[in-house]
């Protein structure tokens, strides 16, 4: 009865899409900056299954980490920060009503502070933090495929695709 509810809880989720004209189409002007002059970039494998209770997890944002990569080379910096931008800049108005994030990005400023990217290209939506304040979530086009790249690249487990 369980697995049959979850499925079609699921279904209706993933079958919902909303416009989402109320939510921001942009970047906050100082989370632009930030992904302009990182001063250091961690990419991060997400489980998107919160349920996950198991103790001494790694969490990001409540979700349990796969695994992680700093990203230290200028290239491979500008590959994240441009595809978050492009993702942005290139938002259709429709989401899905889930929230399954696949990736996260931890973003350091040279003044120190921390911006936290927990991305979802299945719902297309991003929640954005600034250390714990979380801003509203920002709509987002596109494909994982660079994140994927540079994960792949640094031997770290993707989450399972979306069925």
């Amino acid at each position: 009865m369980k697995t049959t509810l979850h499925v079609l809880v699921s279904l209706i989720f993933i079958g919902t899409v909303a416009n989402a004209e109320d939510a921001p189409k942009r970047l906050l002007p100082e989370v632009a900056q930030a992904l302009e002059s990182a001063s250091s970039i961690t990419l991060l494998s997400l489980d998107p299954n919160i349920q996950d209770a198991r103790p001494f997890t790694k969490k990001f944002h409540h979700y349990r980490v796969l695994g992680q990569t700093d990203v230290t080379d200028l290239g491979s910096q500008e590959r994240v920060a441009t595809a978050i931008k492009n993702a942005v800049r290139d938002f259709n108005g429709l989401s899905a009503a889930c929230f399954n994030p696949r990736h996260g990005v931890r973003i350091v400023t040279p003044q120190g502070t921390t911006y936290d990217f927990v991305i979802c290209f299945e719902c297309n939506s991003v929640a954005i933090y600034e250390g714990e304040e979380r801003f509203p979530n920002v709509g987002i086009t596109g494909s994982s495929a660079p994140l994927d790249e540079l994960l792949r690249a640094a031997k770290i487990k993707l989450a399972e695709p979306a069925e």
